[in-house]
C-alpha cells in the first residue's frame, strides 16, 4: 500500500479510522458477533487483523513495511510455539484422519496468526475510554443473551438460526475470556461502578445460561484476582504449579474420578454433565496407551474412539462415540503425545516467568485471565477450534492494549 497517492492529512485521517475499526472489531465485534453465530469470534479477530495490517502499511509507507512491523520478536516463547506447529505438521504423516487434521491445523493457523497481529497491532488509546467501551460491549451483549433466553429466541428465530440455548454458551464463554481485566479492576477507584456493573451482568447471563464453563472461568477469575491482591508471588507460583500439574494429570483423571468420585458428588453434578464428561475423559485417556509419544496426529480426537484404538477399552466405555476430549491438556496428550505435552508445559513455564516480570497490577490481570482461561480449558469441547483461539488471542490483545494505553 502506497501512501504517495493519499495527502498526510488523508492518510492520517485514515490511520486514525483503522485503528477505531480494529478496536471495535474486538471490543464489539467479537461478542455480539458470536451471540448471533456462535462461531464468529474468528471472523472478528481477522476483520481487525486486517484492519491493524491496514493500519500499519499506511504508517510504514507500504504493505512488506506493515507486516514486517506487525511480525512476533524472537523469544523463548516463540521458539517453542514454531516447534509445536513444526510437530503437528509433522504429524500429519501418521495421524488417525489427514483431512480432519489438515482442517484442523489451518484453522488454528489463522486463528493464532490473526490473534498475534491483534495483540501487537491494536493502537493505544485512553485507558478510561477502553474500560468504559469494554464493560459497555459485556453488558450490551449479556443482555441480549439473557433477552434471548429469557423470551424464548426472538431474535434467532426472526433471522432463522438454529434455535437452541447451548447457541449461546460459546458467546458466554468468548466473553468471559473478555471479562478478566475487568475482573481484576473491581477494587479500583476508577470506573469502579461500571466495572461492577459489567461482571455481575456478565456473572448472571452466564447463571441464566447455565453455561459451566463460563461460570467456571469468571469464579476462577474473582478467586485468583482476590488472592493475588493478598500475596501475589505465592499466587503466581501455585498457578504454575497447577496448570502444570492439570496437565500432566490430564491422561488420568477421568479413570481416577471414576473409581473415587462420591456417587453423591457425581448426582449433585449431573447438572454440568459431570458423569458424560467423566467418561469421556475415560475413553481418551484409555486410547493414549496406544500412542503414548506421538499421539494420533494433530486434530484427529474425533476419529479416535471409532478407531481400533480403543477395543480394548473397558466394557461400560467402548461403545462410546465423542468428538473431543473435553479438556484441552488431555486434547494435546491425545493427539500430540508425550512430546506435544512436555512442549506445551515448557510454553506455560515461559508464560508465567513473563508474567512474573510485569508490574503488579499487570500480573494479578494477567493471573486472572491466566485463571479463567484455565478453567475454560479443562472442559473446553475442543483445543484447536478457531473461534475458541480467537477468543483467547481477544482476551490477550485486551490485556496487551490496556497495559501500553495510558490513563488519560
Amino acid at each position: 500500500m502506497d501512501r504517495t497517492y493519499l495527502s498526510p492529512g488523508r492518510r492520517d485521517a485514515l490511520i486514525v479510522a483503522c485503528d477505531h475499526a480494529a478496536r471495535a472489531a474486538i471490543l464489539y465485534g467479537l461478542p455480539l458477533a458470536t451471540a448471533f453465530a456462535n462461531k464468529a469470534a474468528l471472523p472478528a479477530v481477522c476483520v481487525a487483523a486486517i484492519f491493524c495490517v491496514i493500519s500499519q502499511s499506511l504508517r510504514n509507507g507500504s504493505l512488506i513495511s506493515g507486516l514486517f512491523a506487525l511480525r512476533p520478536r524472537y523469544s523463548p516463547e516463540f521458539a517453542i510455539v514454531a516447534l509445536f506447529v513444526a510437530y503437528a505438521v509433522l504429524s500429519l504423516t501418521w495421524t488417525l484422519n489427514i483431512r480432519e487434521s489438515a482442517f484442523a491445523l489451518g484453522e488454528t493457523l489463522i486463528a493464532v496468526i490473526a490473534s498475534a497481529i491483534v495483540t501487537k497491532g491494536l493502537a493505544e488509546y485512553p485507558r478510561e475510554a477502553l474500560v468504559r467501551h469494554l464493560c459497555l460491549s459485556l453488558i450490551i451483549c449479556s443482555a441480549l443473551v439473557a433477552f434471548e433466553l429469557t423470551f424464548n429466541m426472538p431474535l434467532r428465530r426472526m433471522i432463522g438460526s438454529r434455535v437452541e440455548l447451548l447457541q449461546y454458551n460459546r458467546a458466554v464463554e468468548a466473553m468471559s475470556l473478555m471479562a478478566p481485566y475487568l475482573i481484576s479492576r473491581l477494587f479500583d477507584r476508577s470506573e469502579r461502578r461500571f466495572v461492577w456493573l459489567a461482571v455481575a451482568v456478565l456473572a448472571a447471563t452466564a447463571l441464566k445460561s447455565q453455561t459451566g464453563s463460563g461460570m467456571s472461568a469468571i469464579f476462577a477469575g474473582i478467586v485468583v484476582m482476590l488472592l493475588a491482591r493478598m500475596n501475589l508471588t505465592v499466587v503466581r507460583r501455585c498457578g504454575l504449579v497447577c496448570t502444570l500439574l492439570a496437565l500432566a494429570a490430564a491422561p488420568f483423571v477421568g479413570e481416577f474420578l471414576h473409581q473415587y468420585m462420591p456417587v453423591r458428588l457425581e448426582k449433585m453434578l449431573a447438572s454440568v454433565h459431570a458423569p458424560e464428561r467423566i467418561e469421556i475423559w475415560r475413553i481418551y485417556g484409555h486410547s493414549l496407551r496406544h500412542a503414548p509419544l506421538f499421539g494420533t496426529g494433530f486434530g484427529s480426537s474425533a476419529s479416535v474412539t471409532s478407531s481400533n484404538l480403543v477395543a480394548d477399552a473397558p466394557e461400560d466405555i467402548r461403545a462410546l462415540v465423542a468428538m473431543h476430549p473435553h479438556d484441552i491438556f488431555l486434547q494435546i496428550w491425545t493427539e500430540m503425545g508425550a512430546i506435544g505435552a512436555l512442549l506445551m508445559a515448557a510454553l506455560i513455564w515461559r508464560v508465567y516467568r513473563i508474567i512474573g516480570e510485569q508490574p503488579r497490577e499487570q500480573q494479578i490481570s494477567s493471573l486472572t485471565f491466566m485463571a479463567s482461561s484455565g478453567a475454560l480449558a479443562l472442559v473446553a469441547h475442543g483445543a484447536w477450534q478457531g473461534w475458541l483461539i480467537a477468543s483467547i488471542g481477544a482476551g490477550v490483545a485486551i490485556l496487551s492494549l490496556m497495559s501500553r494505553s495510558r490513563a488519560a
